[in-house]
């Protein structure tokens, strides 16, 4: 009689054996907030150059951007829809098709990144010959999804806002990218990408931001699980980006993370395409994940953390204590929430978009 726990010699994972409910974190780390910026010392030529004109010119320069990302986000929307009208949605779009997707892509996104102060550069590219089904990318702001379009993984797994409208909806679409978060839906993302890349159809690379939430560039939160449960292969996508002034899209709401990155008049993105990596015989989803993980935040310069989403959502108010880390509540639970931690912030005379230690509060009332 076979074993419950034999080995499946080609995906690496365990048949009939159920994953355990909690495996321990594998790393050493070092507490970064994942919601919050690490001071650092700006740059002689932008405190005393950059950030002076931009200050007088600031108001043509948020025109200027505001006119070139709603212009080209505009002739994108136009030019996706043309490429894909007749098609089968339910089906991947033709070789030429993706061609002609993947080219407009990168000249739009190339645009309105460059109208926003910056340059992607791919540093690693891809293996020759590697194929992935999969790719995984950190979460760092709204301009990634730009970042995906132009090195030219196709498309992602994303919310119904990206579909909402006809300027993000229509790259959406036509990318043939994954919408999770529907009304009625009865199928989770994990669901639809087994269907999609089990179908035996030329499908396009999906994106996943397996952190689930946007996240500080001082760290990667412990990657959720669900593509990693596929057995394929994976692509990881590290994005590193240099900057003077910190403009995550974190808290802030949508206009004010605009202004924010508006007070960077140059910056730019590095990608770096790892090795693809294959779960190993015996490792479960969970430390495969970790393994990916720590490996784009050794690429980046980032701490990968066992802080998970929940975490996020608890410091912005919007989840439960009863369901964030241990590791973070320990770490971080004496700052409360965001609106706790901005009050700590205030009678300190501190600013709360960065992260200060508890020592700094000590004596406040």
């Amino acid at each position: 009689m076979e074993s419950k726990t034999q080995e499946n010699s080609n995906s690496g994972s365990i048949i009939g054996a159920d994953e355990p409910k909690h495996i321990t974190f594998p790393y050493d780390y070092t507490p970064v907030h994942p919601q919050l910026h690490q001071y650092k010392k700006q740059s002689f030529f932008h405190r005393f150059i950059s950030k002076p004109i931009y200050s007088v010119l600031k108001p043509l320069v948020l025109v200027f951007r505001v006119s070139m990302i709603l212009l080209f986000l505009f002739i994108q929307a136009i030019l996706l829809t043309m490429i894909d009208f007749g098609t089968d949605k339910e089906k991947p779009q033709t070789v030429f098709r993706r061609k002609l997707f993947r080219l407009t892509t990168k000249i739009c996104c190339s645009i309105i990144l460059l109208a926003q102060g910056f340059v992607v550069k791919v540093v690693r590219k891809p293996a020759k010959n590697s194929k992935s089904a999969i790719s995984v990318m950190n979460h760092r702001s709204g301009y990634d999804i730009l970042v995906n379009g132009i090195i030219g993984v196709d498309g992602m797994i994303g919310k119904e806002a990206y579909t909402s409208n006809f300027l993000t909806g229509a790259p959406f679409k036509a990318s043939r990218s994954i919408q999770i978060g529907k009304k009625n839906q009865t199928k989770s993302g994990f669901q639809i990408l087994k269907e999609r890349f089990t179908s035996g159809q030329n499908w396009p690379p999906i994106t996943v931001y397996a952190e689930g939430t946007v996240t500080s560039f001082g760290v990667i939160l412990r990657l959720r699980t669900g593509c990693f449960r596929l057995g394929l292969p994976i692509q990881p996508v590290a994005l590193k980006f240099f900057y003077e002034e910190p403009f995550e899209w974190l808290f802030e709401t949508v206009p004010e993370h605009f202004l924010a990155t508006g007070n960077n008049l140059t910056g730019r993105i590095e990608a770096s395409f790892l090795d693809v990596m294959s779960q190993q015989a015996g490792e479960w989803p969970r430390q495969f994940a970790d393994r990916v993980g720590k490996a784009m935040a050794d690429e980046i310069g980032s701490v990968y953390v066992p802080y998970q989403s929940e975490d996020v959502y608890y410091f912005n108010g919007k989840g439960d204590i009863s369901k964030c880390t241990e590791e973070y509540l320990r770490d971080y639970g004496w700052m409360g929430t965001l609106k706790d931690y901005k009050e700590m912030c205030k009678k300190a005379g501190l600013n709360w978009r960065y992260e200060w230690p508890k020592e700094k509060f000590a004596n406040i009332e």
